[in-house]
């Protein structure tokens, strides 16, 4: 572990800034609010050089720095700073983009909280160079996440810009020390990769040339629809395969000095929080040169488990394709275990990852046992050793709540804005190629490709269009939903805002696999190739707090904090495969108004005027768009007919105002957003820049591309 040391606190400082070393041990962010109950703190998107493996990278990051300049010492490291909070805190943080080019947030990856704080470009305005935007939302469910931008974030993200987030349950602290680990014994791991050339440049070499990760992204979009600059080998490996070093906590694992490295006891109980932070990679991990080598699964995505789980091995007639006792995890998920090193004294200990076999096709040419954490044995423990089933919330009042067996809902049908109503949300890799019949081979939901991870700021939040892949339900619903991936490759699922309690996995053709036999929340699941997963989600409210946004911008709408309301809103889900997100394979589940008064009918007295609308006009002009306001009294004929009701009216997103009329390309390619040529915007550049061409292309003129589309025919690319 590299330390900078000094006498004085300003010298730690001037020192932490000049080297950036990027530490093996994670810095816990400034809390500048007193309120035990609110964390409140300051954090800057940059660009910064850190030091990796004795190579100077030219990384961005999540800066722990206050308004004067002042930065924490250790800023500008990689991982960024862990928020460490409790259940109901308040969290108020205030961003800022000091990045040089890039439009930027933070998402705050599996966080259930209100909609404005999703830090996604359908929840709020992106943050462009030199502006700020203030977070404020509460925690309701324990458990290990992480907070990343979402704003054409593959490059961000394989560049450094991320940090975890820890909830503790509330009982956690009476566990410790029995059950769990003491709090001396808990670590925090942030698992990634990153590439980057002699320069330190950061990206993929590509046809000799370092590009960036949303460069590729780019060129493997324009190959497949017959842009100029396109190449389909940008769509392929090696660009698309996981970063050639490994870091952990920001560290290059380094077998010569065997760090990172924790001295422990032989038979010692150790907790690692795991966040896996990579765009691609998945970790297969396992403990090597210990008496015991399994890790004991104890929680992760929801908060602590009912019982010891192992992960791994056969699950009913479900080949996990990795051995009982390891753990994976997909881009972006995590885990909590705990391991047992032990061994001779002063023997080491490994945590290491490995590859994985088909369908993991980006991480089945990893090498065996490379390593990741290194544990030296100095002395015996007295803990006992861990088995599966072993309790941990099991009888407690926090036992984990079982919401498998309880009724559900279907989808709203009709769904609004030309929206699906099928439960089945379909994993797929063709889209169509307009205006032909022939389709592109690229990553896309249902076979419709969108492009939700931008938008221009300053006020273009509401101009990001409607998929037709979306689904629609009432806040306050359970559904049962299933994500069938008619891919052949492993595509880690992740839904925003609300927990997935996962149900069962089959076989495309129905064939039952494994039910699952215990009680989670998860929030991001790997659905193998041919394979369906099966899920219930519950669509719990929430309090709303309202962000702010400055002038010019971000600009945010009309907000009213209220005691609930917070859960109404647009809510992304994707293939968390970074490329595969931004090529498309990405759609919402959209919660709407729920039946708050409980009175069988969603209408104007539910929680009326408290819930503003981001979707409301303001027509009775009280200064906020919502349930009160009277719709759908006045028609408009030249209103697009946006939510579906068959008028287009007051109740329409105002700035939809005065379609364009009689585009028959448009009407041939969303038929299902269109529903008649009256349905169209007035200008078909925003509608093919937010849903069929990338918004990191929005520079270009894009004007003659959609006046004469072409088509390529013949182009098929592979993508997973």
């Amino acid at each position: 572990m590299i330390r900078c040391l000094a006498a004085f606190a300003f010298v730690i400082l001037t020192i932490a800034l000049l080297c950036s070393p990027a530490k093996a041990q994670i810095v816990p962010i400034t809390d500048v609010n007193p309120d035990p109950n609110i964390v409140e703190a300051y954090l800057t998107a940059d660009e910064k050089d850190v030091t990796i493996g004795g190579a100077t990278v030219h990384a961005m990051v999540y800066k722990d720095c206050a308004p004067a300049g002042v930065c924490a010492p250790g800023a500008g490291t990689i991982p960024g700073p862990q928020i460490k909070v409790k259940v109901g805190d308040l969290l108020i943080i205030h961003f800022k983009n000091d990045l040089a080019s890039d439009s930027a947030s933070i998402h705050w990856h599996g966080i259930e909280l209100d909609n404005d704080s999703d830090g996604t470009a359908v929840t709020q305005d992106a943050v462009l160079p030199g502006q700020s935007y203030v977070y404020r939302f509460k925690f309701f469910r324990p458990g290990v996440f992480w907070y990343h931008s979402h704003f054409l974030p593959g490059q961000p993200t394989f560049a450094g810009m991320y940090g975890p987030i820890i909830i503790a349950n509330n009982i956690e602290a009476s566990l410790q020390g029995t059950t769990l680990p003491s709090a001396a014994n808990t670590h925090t791991l942030v698992l990634s990769d990153i590439e980057f050339d002699g320069t330190g440049k950061v990206g993929k070499q590509f046809m000799g040339v370092t590009k960036t990760i949303n460069e590729l992204v780019e060129i493997c979009h324009n190959d497949a629809f017959g842009l100029p600059g396109g190449s389909r080998a940008a769509c392929m490996a090696p660009p698309n395969l996981p970063g050639d070093t490994v870091l952990v906590n920001g560290v290059k694992p380094d077998p010569g000095t065997n760090t990172p490295k924790f001295i422990v006891p032989s038979g010692q109980r150790i907790r690692l929080q795991l966040v896996n932070a990579a765009i691609t990679r998945h970790f297969r991990l396992s403990m090597l040169n210990s008496g015991d080598n399994k890790l004991y699964r104890i929680g992760g995505e929801g908060g602590l488990l009912d019982k010891i789980q192992l992960d791994g091995g056969t699950k009913g007639t479900w080949n996990t394709l990795y051995n009982e006792g390891e753990v994976t995890m997909g881009s972006g998920e995590r885990s909590d275990v705990i391991v047992v090193p032990s061994g001779p004294e002063g023997s080491i200990v490994q945590l290491v990852g490995n590859a994985l076999p088909s369908p993991f096709l980006a991480s089945t040419g990893l090498p065996a046992n490379y390593p990741l954490v290194f544990f030296q044995i100095a002395g015996t423990s007295t803990d006992t050793s861990p088995n599966a089933g072993d309790s941990i919330l099991n009888g407690t009042a926090e036992d984990i709540e079982n919401i498998k067996d309880d009724p559900f809902v279907p989808l709203q049908d009709p769904a609004p804005f030309g929206g699906s109503s099928n439960e089945t949300i379909r994993i797929t890799n063709v889209r169509p190629n307009p205006p032909g019949p022939d389709l592109i081979m690229l990553p896309s939901i249902d076979g419709f490709s969108s492009m939700l991870d931008t938008n221009g700021g300053n006020g273009s939040l509401p101009g990001v269009m409607r998929p037709p892949t979306a689904r629609y339900a009432r806040v306050g619903d359970t559904l049962e939903l299933e994500v069938r991936n008619e891919t052949m490759a492993v595509h880690p699922f992740h839904l925003h805002g609300f927990s997935m309690q996962p149900v069962a996995m089959k076989m495309n053709d129905g064939t039952l696999l494994y039910t699952f036999d215990y009680d989670e929340f998860i929030d991001s699941q790997d659905v193998y190739g041919n394979q369906t997963f099966v899920f219930r989600v519950r669509l719990d409210d929430r309090q709303k707090i309202c962000d702010t946004g400055g002038a010019p911008g971000p600009v945010t709408g009309p907000c009213a904090p209220a005691a609930s309301g917070g859960a109404i809103g647009r809510w992304l889900f994707h293939c968390h495969i970074f490329h595969h997100a931004g090529l498309g394979m990405m759609s919402e589940l959209v919660a709407l108004e729920g039946d708050a008064d409980g009175d069988g009918v969603v209408n104007s007295l539910d929680n009326c005027p408290n819930t503003p609308n981001a979707d409301q006009a303001d027509a009775d002009s009280d200064g906020v768009g919502d349930v009160c306001d009277n719709c759908p009294a006045t028609a408009n004929a030249n209103q697009a007919d946006w939510d579906g009701d068959g008028i287009g009216d007051a109740c329409d997103p105002p700035e939809n105002k005065d379609q364009c009329k009689n585009d028959q390309w448009m009407n041939f390619i969303f038929p299902r957003v269109f529903k008649n040529q009256g349905d169209c915007v007035a200008s078909v550049v925003p509608v093919a820049q937010n849903l069929f061409l990338p918004n990191r292309i929005q520079r270009r003129d894009v004007a003659s591309f959609v006046a004469k589309p072409k088509s390529t025919g013949r182009r098929k690319v592979r993508s997973d």
